[in-house]
């Protein structure tokens, strides 16, 4: 070259500075990324370093930064094809855990587009179908086109790595000893590991009979399949652990035996003995080899020897929802039951555990609650119906009292559900958001069964179905996501009950969908081999229309006589009428049970006959006519309504 001549830039040269210019605009620290050039570049271009917050953290990944200058497309335009030095592909494969990332900076659009290795790697195995290419000097890589680096996948690409960095950390932390691979332990929040012997052992320890609430039992679960059981039935820790998370899961045979392996070989101390009680009595009760009423019993004598504050609130919350069961159909809740939820719900707010635990104990204990609420709905609901039958119209101001009531009750139900699931909703925490919304979702199911049985107008039909049947499958899909499958097919049975009430109330047209989940339903319990749930809403719907095409009453089939009397207390208070007159109203009940458990023709009414002045009411006997409405013909009134009965012929 002469003295006045000057180099020249080729253009690869110049390409490969735009291309590092691009790489550095997204790689930096605005978007938690190091990247330093590799010097001398022996196999990659850079070594980038991950960020959190604005502290470096020493995590590393090497990139491979390639210009073209007209991409050739691949596989309908999905990918970029590049031809690449087999070897350095090889090479970016021995950078674990990450791999690394190849990045293609195009030229004519200046944009950037990547991959991992690891993933390119995979990409050409399941093309070529064998290992022959590996042999060659060149390859065809394809990166996706979706793959441009942007505000949005950057982020992303962050997050991916990041998780790639713990789960290894996690894996050398509980596996390293066994390949001879260091151990470093560091104190501190290291998040925990399912798959970490020592991480579970320490769980039960901290936590005890509190994992129930603390964790989801699934990933416990799945985290003991992978101990042999001679490894299970050899460690106390992991036994005790087993012993609780089987039953929990429905395993209730294995955890049996799982508890008397451990009695038999390990020495417990009180806590630990009271918890596999505990979780023994459950199995014992779902195995049908004790009663509910035993287990009752169990769990008040184990309560005294519980001393920590989140182990008496799970056994609390286990008796109450056992004596809430216990309640009749007819029977007012028992006001210390009321009370001792209302305790509860006290006792979790001030007890300074982990807001997470206080929140899921506040939902189980609300499930109580939601039973309580509807179960006063239902009685409402037949008292007013069983008024109207027998001509003895409930005063308005008790009506007025009884939905005041409701209204009041329930609105500050779904308003402690509701900041329970927007705090889990902050965090993503999904358990707690699945738990919610299922609770939720079944509530508004416990309503329709009240009004869908006294054959009652619901408002707003359209609006609520959807609503609940939002939640219902939302928590169907949370719970899905988090491997919870049997809670995930109670929440899919809670959406199919809900649509097919929506069908019956506002003619939805919900078919073709409906038998979409019922598919999945069944999938999912073929799965998990759990017997068919029958849904009940069509059923009672089923039930409903029966009765009113036979034009028949039968409310009061089937009630015991300590279920009228209940009910006769319960009509004959509004009326504050003098207690001598109680008897009249309560044969006037078991009267109208028995015609209709005997009177089986739909022509035929029964009706009542009382005094004209309506402050009389009761004070003497109720006389009764039967009525045929097809003819018109009445007979003549009459007190005994077995004899009345008997001479009509029935």
């Amino acid at each position: 070259m002469a003295i006045n001549d000057k180099p020249k830039v080729d253009p690869s040269a110049m390409n490969s500075a735009r291309s590092e210019r691009k790489l550095n605009d997204w790689l930096n620290e605005d978007f938690g990324f190091i990247l330093r050039k590799e010097t001398p570049d022996k196999g990659c271009d850079y070594m980038c370093e991950l960020m959190e917050g604005d502290e470096a953290t020493n995590l590393k990944f090497p990139i491979q930064l390639k210009s073209i200058q007209s991409p050739e497309l691949a596989q309908n335009s999905t990918y970029i094809s590049y031809p690449m030095l087999t070897s350095r592909l090889g090479y970016m494969l021995n950078l674990l855990p990450t791999t690394g990332i190849i990045v293609l900076y195009d030229v004519s659009s200046e944009k950037l587009y990547y991959d991992f290795s690891c993933k390119i790697f995979d990409r050409i195995n399941s093309d070529r179908g064998s290992g022959k290419w590996t042999r060659q000097e060149f390859v065809n890589i394809h990166v996706p086109i979706a793959n441009q680096i942007t505000e949005e996948t950057i982020k992303n690409l962050h997050v991916s790595l990041k998780t790639i960095f713990d789960n290894a950390a996690k894996m050398q932390l509980a596996n390293g000893g066994k390949y001879e691979l260091p151990i470093v332990d560091i104190p501190g929040d290291r998040p925990f590991d399912w798959n970490n012997k020592e991480h579970l052992k320490g769980a039960l320890k901290q936590f005890g009979l509190a994992l129930l609430t603390h964790f989801d039992l699934a990933p416990v679960f799945h985290s003991l399949c992978q101990f042999t059981q001679q490894e299970i039935e050899t460690n106390r820790d992991l036994l005790i652990l087993a012993c609780i998370a089987y039953g929990e899961t429905g395993h209730f045979y294995q955890s049996d035996l799982f508890i008397r392996k451990l009695k038999r070989n390990f020495d417990l101390d009180e806590a630990e003995r009271t918890m596999i009680d505990y979780a023994e009595s459950k199995n014992l009760m779902q195995l049908g080899r004790i009663t509910a009423a035993d287990f009752i019993q169990r769990l008040e004598e184990n309560k005294p020897q519980i001393r920590d504050i989140h182990n008496k609130l799970i056994m609390r919350i286990n008796l109450q929802r056992l004596h809430i069961m216990d309640i009749k159909e007819l029977n007012p809740t028992p006001p210390d039951i009321t009370a001792e939820m209302g305790s509860i719900f006290e006792t979790i707010e001030m007890s300074g555990l982990d807001e997470e635990i206080k929140d899921m104990l506040t939902l189980w204990n609300a499930e109580q609650e939601s039973h309580l609420i509807t179960h006063q709905l239902h009685l409402d609901f037949l008292s007013y119906t069983l008024s109207q039958t027998v001509n003895s119209d409930l005063p308005m101001e008790e009506r007025r009292q009884m939905a005041d009531r409701f209204i009041s009750s329930e609105t500050l139900f779904l308003k402690r559900v509701d900041a329970i699931y927007k705090r889990a909703f902050d965090k993503q925490h999904k358990h707690i958001m699945a738990t919610a919304l299922s609770l939720l979702a079944r509530h508004f199911i416990y309503k329709l069964f009240a009004f869908i049985s006294q054959g009652a107008p619901f408002p707003e039909p359209e609006e609520q179905h959807k609503k609940f049947f939002n939640f219902a499958f939302q928590a169907y899909q949370l719970f899905a996501e988090i491997s919870q499958l049997k809670d995930a097919h109670y929440c899919l049975s809670n959406a199919l009950e809900i649509m097919y009430s929506a069908k019956y109330y506002t003619n939805a047209p919900v078919d073709e969908d409906f038998e979409n989940l019922m598919a999945d339903k069944d999938r999912i319990e073929k799965h998990l081999m759990l017997d068919t749930y029958p849904l009940q809403i069509p059923i009672l719907i089923e039930k409903v229309k029966k009765n009113a095409e036979e034009k028949k009453d039968n409310s009061l089939v089937g009630l015991s006589d300590n279920q009228i009397q209940q009910l006769a207390k319960v009509l004959f208070a509004p009326f504050r009428f003098p207690q001598g007159r109680f008897i009249h109203l309560l044969n006037e009940l078991r009267a109208t049970q028995l015609f209709q458990q005997r009177c089986s023709a739909s022509d035929i009414s029964l009706l009542y006959s009382y005094d004209d002045n309506p402050n009389n009411r009761y004070s003497e006997p109720v006389s009764f006519v039967l009525k045929n409405r097809t003819t018109g013909l009445e007979s003549l009134p009459s007190k005994n309504i077995d004899a009345l009965l008997t001479s009509w012929g029935f």
